[in-house]
């Protein structure tokens, strides 16, 4: 986190045109902003903007870190509420209940690690994606958004990365993953916990598109663990062979795919 007390500074004219300047100011990287702020104050007495690259949301009883680059808050900070005008950028993790805390007014937010340990509200999940920048999604709880598998996928359509645990199945949400373009290559893909009612084969169909097309690595990290036993089965050991039937032919269509590569 970079700001500067700015009472009693006399502003300075750039070098540059006015034009010029806008034009830098409407269109700089938070990197490269961070870079002017440290050559001079008074790149910051003109633009206002704070900027943290990462930020983690922690609970009460956990230290808090104020440097250059990383920013841990509590959530009973009175600060806090202040975060919203800020630019957020790199990666967020929240560790701590949001539900009360709004966190749509950050000014930007261009993350490209976003790792939720507990709720957020849908719309904050939103605002947090909606440029399309992040590339690795952690949901790490219990189904910690509310919203269907399908629906969290299409809202991070440049991801290379996306382990979420606990995830929602709806009754339209593997018909609706097979038809989704994702436009970038999965290096990891990752559903653990899976309880909801679905239908096993079409799961593995999507899996083995992730596999074979063009939105999978080579070296792709799947791993499926599957989480719906019938009534006449011992659950622990049914959960272990779905776990290893799933994998064991995630793990062949990887071979498979390394293996014409490598022709």
């Amino acid at each position: 986190m970079i700001t500067f007390n700015t009472d009693g500074m006399v502003n300075q004219s750039f070098a540059f045109k006015a034009p010029i300047m806008d034009y830098i100011f409407k269109n700089v990287k938070p990197e490269h902003l961070i870079k002017l702020y440290q050559c001079s104050k008074y790149f910051y007495a003109k633009v206002h903007l704070n900027i943290i690259q990462h930020l983690e949301i922690v609970h009460s009883g956990q230290p808090e870190a104020f440097g250059l680059t990383k920013t841990a808050i509590r959530t009973s900070n009175h600060s806090f509420s202040k975060l919203s005008g800020y630019w957020i950028f790199g990666s967020l993790k929240t560790h701590a209940l949001l539900k009360t805390i709004n966190i749509s007014n950050f000014y930007r937010c261009t993350i490209k690690k976003l790792e939720l340990a507990e709720y957020i509200p849908w719309k904050e999940f939103v605002m947090l994606t909606k440029a399309g920048t992040v590339e690795d999604l952690k949901i790490l709880g219990l189904n910690y958004l509310n919203q269907s598998l399908e629906d969290i996928i299409a809202q991070v359509p440049n991801a290379t990365s996306i382990e979420i645990t606990d995830p929602y199945f709806s009754s339209t949400t593997l018909e609706s993953l097979l038809s989704m373009n994702h436009k970038t290559k999965f290096t990891t893909f990752i559903l653990t916990y899976i309880q909801e009612n679905f239908d096993g084969d079409l799961l593995l169909d999507y899996i083995l598109l992730v596999v074979f097309q063009m939105n999978a690595d080579v070296d792709c990290d799947v791993h499926v663990s599957s989480r719906l036993p019938p009534p006449h089965f011992d659950v622990d050991l049914y959960y272990e062979i779905q776990d290893i039937q799933y994998n064991e032919k995630i793990a062949e269509a990887l071979k498979r795919k390394k293996q014409y590569f490598l022709k």
